[in-house]
């Protein structure tokens, strides 16, 4: 039971101090949906509205999984920049998840998607990332 304090104290915190970074959130957010449009990988820009970008990949060209690594990969970046995409997830052979936080800034959402684009310009000169 003493984890349930944890818990609420996490909740008081959020409503007491974060509530004006939720607008931040999704805008972030929003910023990574629209960064993953091309035919490889799709995003339902209407379905972005909160914090959390889901990703569906074509597994025949890239599956989730392989776009999750590449992702965390820091040699795999445009320019030498070493970027480290971090709040990912796959959920299946063909959706991953992004997640936006208090912890992310602008410049870092304007990372992700300079990776992600970085990596579908590479997709589309092979047709395929195997």
């Amino acid at each position: 039971m003493r984890q349930v304090g944890y818990v609420a104290a996490t909740g008081i915190v959020a409503l007491n101090t974060m509530i004006d970074r939720l607008e931040d959130d999704h805008r972030h957010a929003a910023m990574i949906a629209k960064g993953c449009e091309n035919g490889a990988i799709k995003v339902d820009l209407n379905r972005v509205k909160t914090n959390i970008v889901f990703v569906d990949t074509d597994p025949e060209v890239i599956t989730s999984d392989q776009m999750v690594n590449l992702l965390a990969d820091p040699k795999f970046s445009p320019d030498g920049d070493e970027i480290i995409v971090k709040a990912i997830t796959a959920f299946s052979k063909s959706r991953l998840r992004l997640t936006t936080h208090a912890n992310v800034s602008e410049d870092d959402v304007s990372l992700t998607v300079k990776k992600i684009k970085h990596i579908l310009e590479i997709i589309d000169k092979k047709n395929s990332f195997f």
